[in-house]
């Protein structure tokens, strides 16, 4: 399983557009300004992401600890 290598970020799927509309509003931006994740992406097929769900990147890194980013799935 791809999830598990120490160098793959956890991914996790946003579909509720409540919390989306929360998450865009919390980052000042709009779902046109948002980084695209594909449908095509190893993580959005096993994560079943479809066109419009939002995917939570974590990322932990040394210098800034747990970073959060977000992708739109088209």
């Amino acid at each position: 399983d791809i999830r598990q290598h120490t160098f793959v970020p956890q991914h996790e799927a946003i579909r509720d557009k409540e919390e989306i509309n929360k998450i865009l509003t919390m980052t000042n931006t709009s779902i046109s300004q948002m980084p695209i994740i594909k449908r095509t992406d190893i993580q959005a097929k096993i994560l079943r992401l479809a066109p419009g769900d939002l995917c939570k990147i974590h990322r932990i890194t040394e210098t800034a600890g747990n970073m959060i980013y977000y992708r739109i799935c088209k």
